[in-house]
């Protein structure tokens, strides 16, 4: 499995309210990719994001960020974030004794 963790923040003219509504709808449009398990979203009161999404594989979740970046609902979404905040990385489980 695959974690991958995406930090962020929203542009400043975002309002709460649209915050919410974007990270719904591309809850709604990651959806239906192949190799998703699941997602949580976290937010603290200072307008910093968390999107926390479990992958089968490193390809599935590759494969989602292309698909995503080719979708037409997702453009107008994407474009609420602020890229200079926001980091994408890719994490696997380390099992400790």
């Amino acid at each position: 499995m695959i974690h991958e963790f995406v930090t962020f923040r929203f542009k400043p003219e975002i309002t709460a309210d649209q915050q919410q509504e974007t990270m719904g709808a591309l809850g709604r449009l990651l959806a239906h990719h192949d190799g998703l398990l699941g997602r949580d979203v976290y937010v603290d009161d200072e307008g910093h994001w968390i999107d926390h999404v479990r992958w089968a594989t490193l390809e599935a979740a590759q494969a989602s960020a292309a698909a995503l970046q080719e979708h037409a609902d997702a453009a107008p979404l994407l474009a609420r974030f602020d890229l200079a905040a926001t980091r994408l990385a890719h994490y696997r489980h380390v099992a400790l004794d």
